[in-house]
């Protein structure tokens, strides 16, 4: 006797893809109710520490991860920017 497959039997939650759509659209209404610019700063530091993460966690070398910490600093950097643009 052959079980039949149902909805609940599948992968559970949003795939990879789905997360980063949802996320760049966040960022994006996020971006165009303050600032544009805020739009690229959040993707630049959300990036920076998805990556770095990744690189922790399989013991990259330290200068494999120089790049996700300049994009951090991009990031925070142009998010401070427009901070003070708006004071």
């Amino acid at each position: 006797m052959s079980k039949t497959k149902t909805a609940s039997d599948g992968p559970k939650g949003f795939t990879f893809a789905e997360k980063a759509i949802i996320w760049i659209v966040f960022c994006l209404l996020v971006g165009l109710s303050t600032n544009i610019l805020i739009f690229p700063a959040m993707l630049l530091l959300s990036w920076s520490i998805m990556k770095w993460r990744g690189q922790y966690l399989s013991k990259a070398p330290l200068l494999n991860r120089l790049y996700p910490i300049l994009t951090f600093l991009a990031g925070a950097g142009l998010i401070w920017w427009v901070i003070q643009g708006q004071r």
